[in-house]
């Protein structure tokens, strides 16, 4: 199948051609006119060959694409008998070049040369024969074959009419509408040149071709110059665009202090402003002298514990005031802060401590169970503060300086293991500054802080509202998931700058109640590309400011940015221009700058640039390399981008394997990595299908040892070892992978999921109105046409935004506001049907239950609690399994008052027989406490099943005989044991 040329349009291309081509003309000067005919009678070949070998070239360069076709008019008349008749004999030849990147000039001169005699050897077979033969694929955006012609119409060809007493001149023609995307036509003027660029205007602005010209000239001189040069060297940019692209447009300089710490930022602000409010959470409040004194004294503390300069302490926190101070003890004892994440598989946060070998990891109590055994010493803030609160509340002296690191934050890495960015006080700081500059704020504006801390926006989120005296709205840890609760905070506590990611927002303008946030003042986009339509809906709920950033967590945090405005009608939303004391450069692959327009990988400079990578001299190598144009070194990104004529960059795509999915990033080579390790799976790839902006997800395709390998199996071993965002949505089974000539798999050809690849479970209709709604919101939903009753909406593909989005759709089609936390515990649409006719039946508020059931109306029961921050339902598989039990879940609360309450609970639902309780990692720690409130009530205990469960994170002390038999003792005394007292007295 013959290549389509990737041109570097300026709008997308389209069916619809213009009513009237562009056109543009250059007139060569004599000197260059005369240079090209000396160099095609040097090289022994042809003025036409020459052009269209540079013409090819300059292809090459924009495109990067070895494999070119361009169409050329040939006049048909090779045969003596036809040369003076009249008639239309032309004909068109497709002429395709393979291009070489080591390939010099004369190299690719030669192989162009023999391309056409190759050809006019079949000048008169037609050209309509050729494409019927091919039987190509019709597309009406475009010819077949090619989208490129080019001619050269020299002196000999045109001749001199002469008709008695009539005197006649050449009038220019304008074609009406363009033949092709472009049409490359030279005319010899005498002894000069002419050069006519017919276009499409739908494809390309004027300027554009103009530009593309003037490239054309420095191909010509290059070539001139050196014949022998390479072509992938070849420089296309004029003095002036080099000038532009690499001084101009990176004018970027700004004196902010460059020997600041974050801490540091902060105690200035203390200074300023000590009894403002600074966090807010909940029903909780600290000001700023009394945030102070809090991180001070665990700071303090810190460095009496070997906290210093270069030492990594990991957090390990839910959302809360602690973390807060957490985060700034850490960096005022001078150490670096790790943040992990309590959703994490085990597997996941084992890598992570290993890696990042921290000294102390703080944490809370009702956290530690969830904790795999570790080497680092644990600090729970909350058992523990009673010790740290007798330090010191002063400022701790610390030899922390700016190129010291302040942080390192995990993301996806190709490998199958995260990989650890370190961030400097001086690149953070820059960034901080530089948002204090660039959106000014008052004492009155309050800052949601509603990112996880294992994402690097949540740096931003923290420091900038501590650091110009606003107020930090936290918000609760499973707030980020529930959008009415969103809503809710935003209004309630009059928040007035907000960060999110697309998609989110999205789901956000289909919510009911949106108008009460009229409060906002700004909106900060980020984390995946912002569409022209999804900026326009923003404009149409809110009156505010709205800004696109963009930067990767190795440039700390944002590295450009872009104001949206309403009445813009760019179609693009770009990423806009490097922020300050930042630069950007767009290069091809041999570090060249790239022409506007023109595809390029982004390269990043500057003060923000991380550190590297943790314990991977050789990755950050190739990552950041030094810098071609100045001092210190760029960050290679991986994305595609490209410079728009006004100097902003347009966000295109990535390089490589690494994808953006609800602002989160994702290595795909880590999923496969992951999946490779199945024993029953031979080989598997991941991509990211994107059906429509609304609906990306991730597709696994697996080719399995085992025919009895199932979707369901697969999702499972991937929970255990990645966190959900992470767990693709569909498995495509398959029993060989397609392969295009050259051996490897050929993306084009891999099948669309189809339901058996989503859905396992047998197929169950609806049975009532309710479930026929509920199952049509579902099918639009997941655009899945076939949804049964008992499909679980997370084996769908399912994920926190999705279920807000399925909030957003059972408000506008039932009426019905349900607590998101009720699709997590009822997640097929037979449960949540019941819910809902129940709820109707007994005209009561939806309200949350501490608990999920499974297999209800069973005689039996057992009562399982999942780890720290587990889901209830994702036990739904286990229950599976026990089928002779009613499965109570509930949610890990390790608070005294709540462990009473599951206590009064379990003993209603369970009134006459013994209780069985299971605890998973964390969850066994609860259990125990639970059974030991079951017994205090006189209720029997027969089972505490513990799976995985940890102690506390540390190694086990051994423990000598004695130390034994005492523990053994006190738990065989109670008198509820006494039949086991007995058993163990007789057979010890």
């Amino acid at each position: 199948k013959p290549p389509i040329i990737n041109l570097p349009t300026d709008f997308p291309s389209s069916v619809l051609k213009s009513s009237q081509a562009g056109s543009y003309t250059y007139h060569f000067s004599p000197s260059v006119s005369e240079q090209l005919r000396t160099f095609a009678a040097k090289n022994k070949t042809t003025l036409f060959i020459t052009l269209l070998t540079l013409f090819k070239v300059l292809l090459y360069r924009y495109t990067e694409q070895s494999d070119l076709v361009v169409g050329i008019p040939i006049s048909g008349r090779n045969h003596p008998d036809l040369e003076n008749q009249i008639g239309f004999y032309v004909n068109t030849l497709a002429l395709r070049t393979l291009l070489s990147e080591a390939a010099t000039f004369k190299q690719v001169l030669t192989e162009v040369t023999n391309t056409c005699l190759d050809a006019y050897e079949y000048s008169s077979y037609p050209f309509d024969k050729l494409v019927s033969a091919l039987d190509l694929e019709r597309d009406l955006s475009r010819n077949p074959l090619f989208d490129v012609m080019f001619s050269l119409l020299s002196k000999e060809s045109k001749t001199e009419m002469r008709i008695p007493e009539i005197e006649h001149k050449e009038y220019p023609l304008k074609p009406r509408t363009a033949q092709f995307d472009l049409t490359w036509s030279f005319f010899e003027d005498g002894n000069n040149l002419r050069l006519t660029i017919d276009y499409e205007p739908n494809l390309f602005r004027p300027e554009t071709i103009a530009r593309m010209s003037g490239h054309f000239l420095q191909v010509i001189q290059a070539v001139i110059e050196n014949p022998n040069c390479q072509i992938s060297q070849i420089n296309l940019l004029t003095p002036e665009e080099r000038h532009q692209l690499l001084i101009e447009w990176n004018n970027t300089a700004v004196a902010y202090p460059q020997d600041k710490c974050l801490h540091q930022l902060f105690e200035e602000q203390v200074d300023r402003t000590p009894d403002a409010i600074a966090l807010i959470f909940e029903n909780q409040q600290l000001t700023y002298q009394e945030l102070n004194n809090r991180a001070n004294k665990l700071a303090h503390y810190l460095q009496e514990k070997g906290v210093k300069p270069e030492v990594l302490v990991g957090i390990l926190l839910e959302r809360s005031l602690e973390t807060i101070v957490a985060i700034l003890g850490i960096l005022k004892a001078g150490g670096a802060y790790v943040p992990l994440d309590p959703n994490y598989p085990a597997d996941r946060l084992i890598y992570m401590l290993s890696d990042s070998a921290v000294l102390i990891l703080l944490t809370k109590q009702s956290l530690v169970q969830s904790l795999p055994t570790n080497q680092a010493d644990l600090l729970c803030l909350d058992r523990d503060w009673e010790i740290i609160e007798k330090y010191s509340q002063e400022n701790p002296l610390c030899s922390v300086i700016s190129e010291n690191l302040a942080y390192v934050i995990y993301t996806s890495g190709s490998t199958g293991k995260p990989k650890g960015v370190m961030i400097t006080h001086k690149g953070i700081c820059n960034n901080v500054l530089r948002t204090n500059d660039a959106y000014p704020t008052t004492a009155s504006d309050r800052i949601l802080q509603l990112i996880s801390l294992s994402f690097d926006a949540s740096v931003l989120e923290i420091f900038w509202s501590l650091t110009c005296g606003t107020t930090l709205v936290i918000a609760k840890p499973e707030g980020s998931k529930d959008l009415a609760y969103l809503i809710k905070l935003i209004a309630q506590q009059r928040v007035t700058q907000f960060f999110s990611v697309p998609s989110v927002l999205r789901v956000f303008f289909q919510q009911p109640n949106i108008e009460s946030c009229h409060c906002l003042k700004r909106v900060f986009c980020g984390g995946e590309a912002l569409s022209y339509e999804l900026s326009q809906r923003f404009f149409e709920h809110f009156n505010c400011e709205f800004h696109n950033l963009y930067g990767p967590t190795e440039t700390s945090v944002d590295a450009t940015f872009w104001q949206c405005t309403p009445d813009s009608n760019d179609q693009v939303i770009s990423i806009g221009r490097p922020i300050a004391n930042t630069q950007t450069y767009i290069l091809d692959p041999y570090l060249q700058p790239v022409p506007v327009g023109i595809v390029g990988e982004l390269h990043i400079g500057g003060v923000q640039l991380a550190r590297g990578y943790l314990n991977q001299p050789e990755l950050t190598s190739e990552k950041f390399i030094p810098n071609p144009f100045g001092e210190g070194k760029l960050y290679k990104t991986g994305d595609l981008v490209r410079y728009l004529p006004n100097g902003n960059i347009e966000y295109l795509g990535r390089i490589d394997n690494q994808v953006k999915l609800r602002g989160l990033r994702i290595e795909l080579r880590e999923i496969q990595a992951i999946l490779a390790t199945h024993p029953q799976v031979e080989e598997a790839v991941v991509i990211m299908q994107e059906n429509t902006l609304e609906n990306k997800c991730l597709v696994a395709y697996v080719a399995r040892k085992d025919q009895s390998l199932t979707p369901n199996d697969l999702r499972q071993f991937l929970q255990a070892k990645l966190p959900g965002y992470m767990i693709p949505s569909a498995f495509v089974m398959l029993a060989d992978f397609p392969l295009n000539p050259s051996g490897k798999i050929d993306f084009k050809k891999l099948p669309l999921p189809d339901e058996a690849s989503i859905i396992d479970s047998p197929y169950l209709a609806p049975r009532n109105q309710t479930e026929s709604t509920l199952v049509n919101i579902w099918q639009q939903l997941f655009q899945i046409s076939k949804i049964g009753i008992n499909d679980n909406f997370f084996n769908l593909g399912g994920h926190s935004l999705q279920a807000m989005n399925l909030m957003a759709l059972m408000y506008q089609d039932m009426e019905i506001e349900i607590p998101l936390s009720i699709i997590y515990e009822k997640p097929t649409i037979a449960e949540l049907s019941d819910y809902i006719i129940y709820s109707k039946e007994m005209n009561i508020q939806p309200k949350e239950r501490p608990y999920v059931v499974f297999n209800k109306q069973r005689e039996k029961a057992v009562f399982l609690f999942p780890p720290a921050l587990g889901f209830a339902a994702a036990y739904a598989n286990l229950a599976d399994y026990l089928t002779d039990y009613a499965v109570y879940t509930f949610k890990y609360i390790a608070d005294e008052l709540m462990l009473k309450k599951y206590a009064e609970l379990i003993d209603g639902l369970s009134p006459n027989q013994n209780i069985k309780l299971l605890g998973h990692s964390a969850g066994g720690f609860l259990a125990m406490l639970i059974a030991q409130k079951l017994e205090s009530r006189d209720r029997i205990v027969s089972d505490v099943i513990l799976l995985d469960t940890y102690r506390g994170g540390r190694e086990a002390k051994k423990a000598d005989m004695s130390e034994i038999k005492e523990g053994v003792d006190g738990f065989l005394l109670n008198p509820k044991r006494q039949a086991l007292r007995q058993y163990f007295l007789e057979n010890q």
